[in-house]
């Protein structure tokens, strides 16, 4: 009894959404048709005043139709699995940067290279001038 109550009360409520929802739709309808009105007669106002002032009309185009908006495009797992993998990154604030020890003056030195055998990564990185982005000097 409980389940046919629940049946007749959802399409009871389903109706009065539908009902709700052919009424705003008529209202956006008289409200587009009243805009157009208004619009016309703000053409034909301005084309009154330039006549009077000695101009010739203007000619003003046809509004364009409007357009559905496209289908968004469904995104892979891995693409989904990137983007939130950015997300949890931008939150917390955190960068690859932010994993590498920084030295005074703003400079990151990163970890050192696994063939670098004995050299330490802030001895090279303190002993060498910083290089910028470009082309690479031929010694």
């Amino acid at each position: 009894m409980s389940e046919w109550m629940t049946k007749v009360l959802r399409l009871r409520r389903v109706r009065a959404l539908e009902e709700d929802l052919t009424r705003e739709r008529d209202e956006v309808m008289r409200q587009r048709e009243e805009i157009d009105r208004l619009r016309a007669e703000n053409r034909a106002l301005l084309n009154s005043l330039l006549g009077t002032a000695g101009f010739p009309p203007i000619e003003f185009p046809a509004p364009p139709e409007p357009q559905s908006l496209p289908r968004l495009r469904r995104r892979s797992w891995h693409q989904v699995q990137a983007w939130r993998e950015a997300e949890a990154a931008r939150l917390r604030g955190g960068s690859l940067e932010s994993e590498w020890p920084r030295e005074s003056g703003g400079r990151v030195n990163p970890p050192p290279h696994p063939d670098a055998a004995g050299t330490s990564a802030s001895a090279t990185a303190t002993d060498s001038p910083m290089r910028t982005n470009g082309p690479i000097p031929h010694s």
